[in-house]
């Protein structure tokens, strides 16, 4: 646990290659590499988004039939504009049993990227019924895309007492991240 703690120490000094040399350092160690891996795409996640897509992918082929690393892995891919893979990754995690949460969000997000708006607001509705609060904002989140994407610009206003709702019972990274997108989104608008 020492060289996990390392690393993040590392990263918040700014030091990110060495926090990752100690990741990989970890990963190739047969006994310790799965934390390695994990440890590489959560640095990927907060330090260095190019590494985003070779980590989780890593991940993924580290641990095949975990359905949660595909669904990971399809966001991930999607979040680097790459559709088609994000497809694939998207169709193992459901032949593998991923959560109907869990593919509801994804496919929220792909439906977006492909301006597949009904498909996108009938996965957040899916996921304001969700047991997760987190899961619950990101239904928000993608409905408040819809509308903007829409042109809908007053109902994404409307839709503000209900996204501080959701921001306030998500867990804290998860309302901070969803937060800097709507915020970066509002700005962006003018």
């Amino acid at each position: 646990w020492a060289q996990v703690v390392r690393s993040w120490t590392l990263a918040l000094a700014g030091r990110t290659d060495e926090a990752f040399a100690v990741a990989d350092l970890l990963a190739r160690d047969p006994e310790r590499g799965g934390i390695g891996l994990y440890l590489a795409n959560r640095l990927a996640h907060y330090y260095d988004r190019g590494r985003r897509v070779r980590t989780a992918e890593a991940l993924a082929e580290a641990l095949p039939e975990e359905p949660g690393r595909w669904t990971d892995l399809a966001a991930v891919r999607e979040w680097a504009d790459d559709l088609p893979g994000a497809e694939l990754a998207l169709a193992r995690a459901r032949a593998l049993g991923a959560g109907q949460d869990d593919l509801a969000d994804v496919e929220a997000q792909l439906a977006i990227a492909r301006f597949d708006l009904e498909t996108a607001v009938r996965q957040g509705r899916r996921l304001l019924s969700s047991a997760s609060a987190n899961r619950r904002l990101a239904g928000q989140v993608t409905l408040y895309a819809v509308d903007v994407l829409r042109g809908a610009f007053g109902q994404a206003a409307e839709r503000a007492p209900a996204l501080r709702a959701a921001l306030r019972a998500a867990s804290q990274l998860a309302a901070v991240e969803q937060a800097l997108a709507l915020a970066t989104d509002a700005f962006a608008r003018g």
